[in-house]
């Protein structure tokens, strides 16, 4: 039986992946997240750039990919986000505010200690947003609120309701740890979203610390070491960033958590890797799609993986144990349930718009695929976990039942760690005693 040999790449193409990431963000800035035609093609182009960046060896400028992203930067300042979301003088400063946090994060492509000042003021723009809307008219709101309170008062989010929702009014969606984490910043400002928001912070920072060891050694030219302060303000600049924290959307909480892992892998603090791992487990349930991957990248490894799922189950374990019916059916049945959504941004709702429904086995083929382009393509270090990571989040989004602004938003931070981590990923050379990293042999039948 001949064996054929399947090369794997050196690392991903970063340019694709920026040009997968800018596709995605100008989908989302189209009606705010929800379905238009427009959209829904250029997730579609997003989910095809994203394999081309995995798969294949095909490459895009990284400069004309870096213009492209700053360009969309740039018209994050524009973009404010539904105009009965915000008002009075808080909202008025938050769209003055947009303009210079935007002209520093493009900044940061020619002076890197713009840093700071950028992430300042993308802060202080979300935080203005924030204060200008006290009750954002959503039941993630709402939900996130009462069950970060309700534990102060040893209450069971899975039991209780929220009758001032305007959407979900019985039920808790999501994991236990996502209202857990949170409850530091209820504690200090009785406001949920402070703590999204620094959830952004972290995981800008700590994808910063990221870039600065991203040489192998230790030198880079000039415009890709500038080039490293702009891309870990990916996750904090893109357009509507602060309509997404205004909404009380949850996904910077997992950007946070997977950035601080993977810089924890590649600084040797796997114990702290473990437990970050865990608690995004603990807190969304598709992170569950992420353990083939984690298993797959020798630095972290199926033992490490197999402690992060042991510990994120005892995380949960007390609301299993307090009544697990009710977390069954909230956090599990639910979802599966939920049916497709005209409104939703992805390929189901086009399809049901004209009559058809697309059945969940398409998902499925998608999804397979992305699982087998990131285990026989991808390099299997920090930058192939991130990049495999987001492309498999990448499909189910195009291919799910609803999927909307927030969704994409987790795939978007995994690119941007897949970018960053890329760069000290890249090999000196490659010789012939690398064969066993850099490919693998499959059997094929004759």
């Amino acid at each position: 039986m001949p064996q054929l040999p399947i090369r794997r790449l050196e690392a991903p193409d970063t340019g694709l992946l920026l040009m997968s990431w800018a596709a995605i963000a100008f989908a989302i800035t189209r009606k705010h997240g929800d379905y238009t035609l427009t959209a829904v093609i250029f997730v579609v182009v997003a989910l095809v750039l994203a394999f081309a960046a995995c798969a294949t060896r095909l490459r895009v400028s990284r400069r004309l990919a870096l213009t492209v992203c700053a360009l969309l930067v740039a018209d994050a300042a524009i973009q404010a986000g539904p105009a009965n979301h915000g008002h009075g003088t808080w909202y008025l400063l938050s769209r003055i505010c947009a303009y210079p946090a935007a002209a520093c994060v493009l900044a940061t492509l020619r002076w890197r200690r713009m840093f700071i000042p950028a992430l300042t003021l993308l802060a202080a723009t979300a935080l203005l947003r924030i204060l200008a809307t006290p009750t954002p008219p959503i039941d993630v709101h709402f939900l996130l609120t009462d069950s970060t309170r309700g534990l102060v008062h040893g209450l069971n989010m899975y039991q209780q309701s929220w009758p001032g929702s305007h959407g979900l009014q019985d039920e808790y969606p999501y994991l236990p740890w996502t209202s857990v984490l949170l409850l530091p910043a209820w504690l200090l400002t009785h406001e949920v979203r402070v703590g999204l928001l620094v959830a952004i912070v972290v995981a800008a920072v700590t994808l910063r610390r990221l870039a600065r060891r991203s040489s192998i050694d230790g030198r880079s030219p000039r415009n890709e070491a500038v080039s490293r302060a702009f891309l870990p303000l990916l996750v904090a600049s893109y357009p509507l960033f602060a309509f997404q924290l205004q909404q009380s959307w949850s996904e910077p909480l997992l950007v946070a958590l997977l950035a601080v892992m993977v810089l924890a892998v590649e600084r040797g603090r796997m114990r702290l890797a473990v437990f970050t791992f865990a608690l995004a487990l603990a807190s969304k349930q598709h992170i569950v799609l992420l353990l083939p991957l984690a298993a797959f990248w020798p630095s972290f490894g199926w033992r490490r993986t197999v402690w992060s799922s042991a510990i994120g189950f005892v995380l949960v374990l007390p609301w299993l144990i307090a009544s697990p019916k009710d977390m069954w059916d909230d956090a599990v049945l639910l979802n599966l349930h939920y049916p497709v959504l005209q409104r939703g941004l992805d390929v189901p709702s086009f399809f049901d718009r004209h009559g058809v429904v697309l059945g969940f086995g398409v998902t499925v083929v998608v999804v397979g695929l992305a699982y087998a382009v990131a285990f026989l393509r991808l390099p299997r270090n920090a930058a192939g976990f991130a990049a495999g990571s987001g492309l498999v989040q990448l499909a189910l989004d195009v291919f799910n039942k609803q999927s909307f602004f927030n969704h994409y938003t987790l795939v978007m931070g995994l690119f941007a760690i897949a970018v960053v981590a890329s760069n000290r990923a890249r090999p000196r050379s490659a010789t012939s005693g690398e064969a066993g990293e850099r490919g693998v042999l499959v059997d094929a039948a004759v």
